[in-house]
């Protein structure tokens, strides 16, 4: 059975730093290793940085008269200083306040958030928990896990599992099939993205000019994108029907021959004569019954 310390070079990234730590303290705690020889212990697993940096700290302790150190809890301190970025802590705040689960599967994010608490040594109440749990899951679980009003962030996960089972059966390749390949099929989307771009505008200029390609005529036969106007006698664009050139003008010419006010005669009725007014009946209308 394996039960040593790993060996620590000084190089390793924050979350591997930390984790590191936290295997060498569960180690110590198995095999009852005593407080006060725990420092001794961990210092024979150092390697490059880390040794050189555990040889200068014994020199200065030493020129400074003081004793060594035999505090494992002071040490973990001093090597956290060392090892860590200066803004560390604030960074791990910051992407605890920010996760989401996003695209990825519910185990996935809740793995996560458990992590980054143990990073921020977050001590919460149960409710705030939950509340902080819950604000990061996806739209359509939370509204179903607020449903069943969960008091532990374990009962809230294990809603989610079964809802996230359950959506995923109903949408098919819905977002919830694609849980976990979210970031990863955003990068590569990105990744084409920034080679367009960084090829000078090759790409799109290559694509705008098959589009054009494809429809050759789409801009010629609609005078509306050339800006122009269209005969609509001959289909020509550029000019209206009545500035064609082809079109042959058509222009009435009155002879004068034909149309003389002088040679016209108005035809009048001839006078009544005496006999004709004498002949003349007189006819009232009908009245009817007063």
């Amino acid at each position: 059975m394996w039960t040593e310390v790993l060996k620590f070079r000084g190089s390793m990234q924050p979350e591997d730093f930390l984790e590191w730590i936290g295997i060498a303290d569960e180690i110590m705690e198995f095999k009852r290793v005593p407080t006060n020889e725990r420092v001794a212990l961990v210092a024979t697993r150092f390697q490059g940085r880390a040794e050189v940096w555990w040889q200068q700290f014994k020199l200065a302790r030493n020129r400074a008269g003081k004793p060594k150190l035999s505090d494992w809890e002071k040490m973990k301190r001093m090597l956290r200083e060392e090892f860590l970025p200066h803004n560390f802590t604030r960074l791990m705040y910051q992407i605890l306040q920010n996760l989401r689960q996003g695209m990825r599967f519910v185990d996935e994010y809740t793995t996560e958030f458990y992590e980054l608490l143990v990073r921020n040594d977050i001590e919460e109440t149960q409710d705030q928990l939950v509340s902080r749990y819950c604000g990061g899951l996806h739209i359509q679980i939370l509204d179903m896990v607020n449903l069943f009003d969960p008091v532990t962030v374990t009962e809230v996960h294990q809603r989610a599992l079964q809802l996230e089972k359950t959506l995923s059966r109903k949408s098919g390749s819905g977002p919830f099939m694609s849980f976990g390949s979210g970031p990863r099929n955003r990068n590569r989307t990105n990744i084409g993205s920034s080679s367009g771009k960084n090829s000078g505008g090759r790409t799109s200029a290559s694509g705008s000019t098959n589009s054009i390609q494809r429809n050759p005529a789409s801009n010629i036969q609609n005078p509306r994108a050339m800006g122009g106007f269209r005969c609509f006698g001959y289909g020509e664009t550029c000019h209206r029907l009545s500035e064609c050139s082809r079109s042959a003008k058509k222009v009435l010419f009155i002879d004068p021959t034909e149309f003389n006010e002088e040679d016209t005669e108005i035809e009048e009725d001839p006078p009544l004569s005496a006999e004709d007014i004498a002949n003349e009946e007189i006819v009232d209308g009908d009245t009817g019954i007063c």
